[in-house]
C-alpha cells in the first residue's frame, strides 16, 4: 500500500480540526455556510485563472478557465456542481478544484451556483442543474462534449440530472465523472457506520439532517435525491473516485456495481488513505493534485473521443 505524503497527513488533521466542527447537525446551516467556505478558500490557484459570471434566472454560475483553455466552449466543456450536502457550499469555495480540473484537461469549467436547501427543497437545485445544462446547449455546445461533474452532493445532483435528461429523452452528455459522491440521502450504506471513525471529516448527524433539509416532503428513496436507486441502463460512462477511508465508500462502490450490471461502462478507483473530497487540495497535495489529473484524463476521452 502506498503510504500517505507528508502534506496529506498534514492536511488530514487539518480537516479534523478545522473542518468536522464546523459540520455539526446542532448549528444552524447559514452559520455553517460562510466559515466553510471561507476555509476552503486557503488554496493556491494555477496562474492565468480567468473566472466569468455567468447568471440565469434562479441560478448562477462561475465560467472558469485556465491558462489555455479559451476556446470556444462548442469545443467542450465540463459542467460542475459543487458539493455541500445540497445545503452549504458554492463555486467561489470550491474554485481551487475547479480551476485545477480546467487546467488538466485544457477546457472551461462552468461551475453551477444552484439554490441551497433548506431555504429551497428538492427539486430546486435539480431545475438549476436543468438551467445550466440548457444554457450550455444554447452556447452551441453539444451535448456530447459536455461531461456532467461534481463533487459530493454535487456528484449525486450531477447524476440526478442526466436521469433526468434521459427520463425526458434528451440529448445526454458525453461522460460523468464524480468525487466522492453523495447518492444515498437514506445513509443506507453501511460504511456510514464501520468508516464513523476513519473519517475525519463527516459524520451521520449532519448528514441525515442535510438530507432532511433537502428532501423536504419527498422521500429519501427516490431516484431524484438518492440516486443510487435509480435505473442505470443507456447511461453515459462513469468514472468515479473515493477515498478509502470516508462514509461515502459504499455509495461509490454500490453504484459502480449497479451501473455496470446495467451495461454502463465504469471506472471506480479507491484511493488509499483518502477522505471525503480530499481533491479539494490540489495544488497543494500530491495525492490530490494525481486525483485531478485522473479525473481530467477521463474529461479529455469523453470530450475528444470523436476528434480527427
Amino acid at each position: 500500500m502506498t503510504e500517505p505524503s507528508l502534506q496529506s497527513r498534514i492536511f488530514r488533521q487539518i480537516v479534523r480540526v478545522g473542518a468536522a466542527p464546523l459540520l455539526n447537525h446542532r448549528l444552524p446551516v447559514r452559520l455553517q455556510r460562510w466559515p466553510t467556505d471561507l476555509l476552503l478558500r486557503v488554496a493556491i490557484l494555477p496562474e492565468n485563472t480567468r473566472v466569468e459570471t455567468v447568471s440565469g434566472e434562479h441560478w448562477s454560475a462561475e465560467l472558469v478557465r485556465v491558462g489555455q483553455t479559451v476556446g470556444e466552449l462548442a469545443q467542450g466543456c465540463v459542467l460542475y456542481f459543487h458539493g455541500g450536502a445540497y445545503n452549504i457550499g458554492s463555486p467561489r469555495g470550491h474554485r481551487n478544484v475547479v480551476a485545477h480540473l480546467s487546467e488538466a484537461c485544457g477546457l472551461p469549467v462552468l461551475s453551477v451556483d444552484y439554490r441551497l436547501a433548506p431555504e429551497h427543497p428538492y427539486p430546486a437545485a435539480l431545475q438549476d442543474a436543468e438551467a445550466a445544462w440548457q444554457f450550455l446547449l444554447s452556447q452551441g455546445v453539444p451535448a456530447n462534449k459536455i461531461v456532467v461533474a461534481g463533487d459530493s452532493a454535487g456528484g449525486g445532483l450531477s447524476l440526478a440530472l442526466v436521469l433526468r435528461l434521459r427520463q425526458n429523452k434528451q440529448a445526454l452528455p458525453g461522460g460523468i465523472g464524480l468525487f466522492s459522491p453523495w447518492v444515498d440521502l437514506s445513509l443506507s450504506q453501511p460504511s456510514y457506520k464501520s468508516h464513523a471513525r476513519q473519517d475525519p471529516m463527516l459524520n451521520r448527524q449532519w448528514l441525515w439532517r442535510m438530507a432532511k433539509n433537502y428532501a423536504g416532503k419527498h422521500l429519501l428513496s427516490e431516484p431524484g435525491i438518492s440516486p443510487l436507486f435509480a435505473d442505470y441502463r443507456d447511461m453515459p460512462p462513469l468514472y468515479i473516485q473515493v477515498g478509502e477511508h470516508e462514509m461515502l465508500l459504499d455509495d461509490a462502490r454500490n453504484l459502480a456495481r449497479k451501473a455496470k450490471q446495467s451495461g454502463v461502462s465504469v471506472e471506480l478507483q479507491v484511493w488509499p488513505n483518502m477522505w471525503h473530497v480530499w481533491q479539494f487540495e490540489a495544488g497543494l497535495m500530491p495525492e490530490a493534485s494525481r486525483a485531478v489529473e485522473c479525473m481530467a484524463g477521463f474529461v479529455r476521452n469523453r470530450v475528444r473521443r470523436d476528434a480527427a
